[in-house]
C-alpha cells in the first residue's frame, strides 16, 4: 500500500476527451490514486461522461465530481488543492493522457532520492495524425531552478507529482483571473523551494488538436505573462528565507535578463509569422509596444546562444515592422 497521490482535473467543455483522460488515470499501474475534477461551468456533457464513470468504476476507483460557476483555470486547480486528501497530489488537464507506468515510476523516484517533487519528460501528441513528438529538453535532477528559467528544463504541468504540504506550508497557490504563465509560475516556485527529482522518460502526452492550435491573435495575449514573472520576482525576494538558493540576484537577474524577454519576443515573432500583413498593421501598436518596451533594455547574454538568438528575433521583428510603421517614422 502506497501513499495516496491525488490528481486534479479542471474541466471545461472536454465531453469529447474527458473519458479518455481519466480511463489513462484509472489505468495507471500505481492503485492509490483519487481523481478530482472540477467542472468550471462546462456547457457541455462533461458532467455526465464524468458522472458515468463515476458509477462504473463505484467501490473500485474513486472519481470523484465537483462544480464551480466558470471562474477559469487557476481557481479550479486550487479548489482541487483544496479537496485533495492524498499525500501527494498531481495536476492533469482533461484532453490530454498518461503512459500507464507514470505515477508509479515517479512515486518510486520520490522513494529513492527522497525529494518531495518530481517530474518527467512528455510527447507532443498530433491529435489529427495520432503522432508523438519529443521537444528537445534536458531531464535533470536536484536543483532546477536555474536550469527551469533558462528554459532548458521543460516540466509542462502534467508532468509533475509533489508532495502536498510543499503547497500548504508554503501557501503556493496558481494565480487566479491569469490567462497565461499561472503554471509556469506555481511550479517556479517549487523548484526554488525543494530539489526535484526526475523520471528520464516521456510518460505524458500533450495532446494538440487541429482546433486547439494557437491562433496568431493570441500570440499577442500571451506575452502578457511577463506580470507573472515580475510577481514571481517579488515573490522570491519576499520569501528568500523559504528557499534553497541563496543568490536571489542570480535569480532576478534570469527573470529580467532572459525570461521576460524570451517570452515577448517569442510570442511576438510567433504572432508576426503566422499574421497577415492587414492583421500586423491594425495591431501596430501593440506590436510596437512589446518590441520597444523598456523590459527589452535588460535583455543580456546572460543565456547564451539563446540569448542571442533571442536578439537576432528582434532586430528582425523591429525591421519587419518598419514596413508597417504609420506616417510617423518609428523612433
Amino acid at each position: 500500500m502506497g501513499y495516496l497521490v491525488s490528481v486534479i482535473i479542471p474541466v471545461y467543455n472536454s465531453e469529447k476527451y474527458i473519458e479518455d483522460t481519466i480511463k489513462s488515470i484509472l489505468n495507471q499501474t500505481y492503485d492509490d490514486i483519487e481523481i478530482i475534477t472540477i467542472d468550471d461551468g462546462s456547457s457541455d456533457e462533461s458532467a455526465k461522461v464524468i458522472k458515468e464513470l463515476i458509477s462504473i468504476y463505484k467501490g473500485k476507483k474513486t472519481i470523484k465530481y465537483y462544480y464551480q460557476e466558470n471562474s477559469g483555470v487557476s481557481i479550479a486547480r486550487n479548489s482541487g488543492i483544496e479537496k485533495a486528501t492524498g499525500k501527494y497530489i498531481a495536476f492533469m488537464d482533461s484532453d490530454d493522457l498518461w503512459k500507464d507506468t507514470k505515477i508509479e515510476a515517479q512515486m518510486k523516484m520520490i522513494e529513492k532520492t527522497s525529494m518531495k517533487a518530481c517530474y518527467c519528460g512528455f510527447l507532443d501528441f498530433f491529435q489529427e495524425d495520432n503522432l508523438t513528438k519529443k521537444r528537445k529538453m534536458k531531464l535533470l535532477s536536484g536543483r532546477i531552478l536555474y536550469d527551469f528559467l533558462k528554459d532548458d528544463v521543460i516540466c509542462w504541468t502534467g508532468t509533475w507529482v509533489m508532495e502536498k504540504s510543499l503547497v500548504d506550508k508554503n501557501n503556493i497557490r496558481f494565480t487566479e483571473n491569469c490567462n497565461w504563465g499561472e503554471d509556469l509560475e506555481f511550479f517556479f516556485k517549487i523548484a526554488a523551494i525543494t530539489e526535484v527529482c526526475c523520471v528520464g522518460e516521456y510518460l505524458a502526452l500533450y495532446r494538440i488538436r487541429p482546433n486547439s492550435l494557437t491562433t496568431s491573435s493570441s500570440f499577442l495575449k500571451r506575452s502578457e505573462d511577463i506580470h507573472v514573472l515580475i510577481n514571481l520576482d517579488k515573490w522570491m525576494k519576499q520569501n528568500a528565507d523559504k528557499l534553497i538558493y541563496k543568490n536571489i540576484d542570480k535569480i532576478s537577474n534570469l527573470i529580467y535578463q532572459f525570461r521576460i524577454p524570451f517570452s515577448l519576443i517569442n510570442y511576438t515573432y510567433a504572432y508576426i509569422n503566422t499574421s497577415s500583413n492587414e492583421d500586423i498593421h491594425k495591431n501596430f501598436n501593440s506590436v510596437y509596444e512589446k518590441l520597444y518596451t523598456n523590459h527589452m533594455k535588460n535583455l543580456s547574454l546572460i543565456n547564451g546562444l539563446k540569448s542571442l538568438k533571442l536578439y537576432v528575433k528582434l532586430y528582425l521583428m523591429r525591421f519587419r515592422l518598419y514596413k508597417y510603421r504609420p506616417r510617423k517614422n518609428l523612433e
